[in-house]
């Protein structure tokens, strides 16, 4: 019940006070989180520093510092244990040149701030928080970190991430090691990984390979290795297994699987080819990983014309009749942040195919070049928009692979022949920053796969590497970044250079590859 009082106005003898009855809903209400936890962080800031109603004081070694118990408390259970009791001060055991960021870490638990973060201090601050379990802080290096990851240096931070289990370097980590695994294959950067690792490696959606066929051969070399029999196929009968053998084509399983006699007569060998063949003929008889393939771009129902059948998970798109050209696009758009896609031709010779990409949407009727919105390459070579040829390039056919990359900050859309430049067109608007992947058939039985998680092409590195991105980042590490620093000298990329003991107790990466491989980046 409100009691309020209301004037009676100029003359009368005095105020009333009237009754107001509010009734409120009784059901339970959300909890404002932002505007509660800005509140408190106002509340800690205002405490920060303030040395009148502290009630412990940290000793950390010559210097005193004056704290509040509950706000400590409140961040970590470690510092719970260590306040609990009526002890009017603690001594913090810290090496000297730990104390100037013990001291930030408690700026950052008072008042949320992480400027202070730079290349001298990332790696003791991670470490001091993640002792004392003050989760924000640690991440926010984590992150940091995570801006630096090379293929020099992935080893040394996954021993960090293994040592601190920090989740955003961790990712950081997982989605170089997805995107750059050919170039760490072909490096031989990952030769001294134990088996179980490479069965999590091989094991993941994620990783950026062409073919089933590609990864096979890879892992055959890895084993190669191995010059004990019984090593070598162990090995294989851990790593095997996670392939996924009824993507790859007929051809293949039996010249170079079937074919291959060292390996052969394995079980498990003979379990995957069996498997595959059965998979080809009814693929609804084969449920497990191995049926699933690769997460990555798929061809849009919704956006297919009817007389084109999409299969193999809508990876491939074939004509199944004869109407003249139909089109295809995919459900997920090229951004910049992912601007390259790779198609493998099944069948289809010059004058049949036309591959590319279209702004938004356009009719599946017809190959999408003849629209405004919609750039794409024929397979006699010329690049087709609003049915003129703006360019030309070479021609390509049945077993070529076609890449697209888009340069969104210069309106160029790039098109690649089995990995090498073709053509370009320019003037293509990406203004909304969605160009979806398109395919056009014009003769039946022609088909064409998206290649899930293709390799970037080495001569894209560079452009995609200077390219803007949308993705939102703190403030980056100083060009001194963490004391040592190497890599591109012209760029100034910062980077940690581990030292060799460092590097060699990184190197077995068998233990944390398995965790953040599961991590979902």
């Amino acid at each position: 019940m409100l009691r309020v009082s209301v004037s009676k106005g100029k003359g009368k003898e005095k105020d009333e006070e009237e009754t107001l009855k509010v009734h409120l809903p009784s059901a339970k209400r959300q909890f404002n989180a932002v505007l509660y936890g800005d509140m408190v962080q106002k509340g800690f800031a205002h405490l920060y520093g303030d040395t009148k109603i502290s009630d412990v004081t940290l000793v950390l070694g010559d210097e005193k510092v004056a704290v509040h118990r509950l706000v400590l408390s409140v961040w970590s259970d470690t510092f719970r244990t260590l306040l609990e009791g009526a002890k009017a001060e603690v001594v913090i055991p810290l090496e000297k040149e730990d104390m100037e960021d013990f001291k930030l870490m408690l700026k950052h638990m008072y008042t949320g701030e992480t400027d202070f973060i730079n290349g001298q201090n990332v790696l003791s601050l991670l470490s001091l928080a993640s002792y004392y379990n003050i989760h924000s802080l640690k991440e926010t290096c984590g992150e940091l970190l995570g801006d630096l990851v090379t293929d020099d240096n992935l080893f040394f931070f996954l021993d960090v991430v293994d040592k601190y289990e920090v989740k955003a370097l961790e990712a950081a980590c997982g989605s170089h090691l997805a995107e750059h695994f050919q170039d760490l294959v072909n490096n031989g950067k990952l030769d001294d990984l134990e088996p179980s690792t490479w069965a999590e490696i091989v094991k993941t959606d994620d990783i950026r390979v062409r073919s089933e066929e590609e990864l096979f051969d890879a892992v055959i070399r890895y084993t190669k290795q191995f010059k004990a029999k019984d090593v070598r196929e162990q090995a294989l009968t851990t790593i095997l297994p996670y392939i996924r053998f009824p993507f790859m084509s007929p051809r293949f399983l039996v010249t170079k699987v079937e074919g291959n006699e060292s390996i052969r007569d394995l079980p498990v060998v003979q379990d995957l080819l069996h498997e595959a063949y059965r998979y080809r003929v009814n693929p609804s008889s084969v449920k497990n990983i191995r049926s699933t393939p690769r997460t990555g771009h798929q061809f849009n129902p919704e956006q297919s014309h009817a007389s084109i059948t999409l299969s193999d998970d809508k990876l491939t798109a074939t004509l199944s009749a004869s109407i003249g050209w139909a089109n295809a696009s995919c459900t997920t758009p090229l951004t910049r942040d992912n601007p390259y896609i790779e198609f493998k031709v099944g069948n289809g010779t010059p004058g049949q195919l036309m591959i590319g990409v279209v702004s938004g949407t356009c009719s599946t009727t017809g190959y999408a070049g003849q629209y405004s919105n919609g750039w794409t390459y024929y397979s006699s070579g010329q690049v087709y928009n609003s049915s003129t040829t703006p360019s030309t390039g070479q021609t390509y056919t049945t077993g070529d692979t076609v890449g697209v990359f888009v340069e969104f900050d210069k309106n160029i859309v790039h098109f690649f022949k089995n990995g090498k430049s073709s053509t370009t067109v320019s003037n293509v608007s990406t203004s909304n920053g969605q160009l979806f992947p398109n395919v056009s058939l014009n003769s039946m039985g022609n088909n064409v796969s998206v290649i899930p998680y293709a390799p970037i092409p080495e001569e894209l590195k560079a452009k995609m590497k200077n390219a803007p991105s949308t993705r939102k980042k703190r403030a980056k590490l100083t060009a001194s970044s963490l004391g040592r620093t190497y890599g591109d000298e012209n760029d100034g990329t910062p980077g940690i250079e581990p030292s060799e003991e460092e590097a060699a107790e990184a190197i077995d990466g068998t233990t944390f590859i398995k965790r953040f491989l599961r991590f979902k980046f």
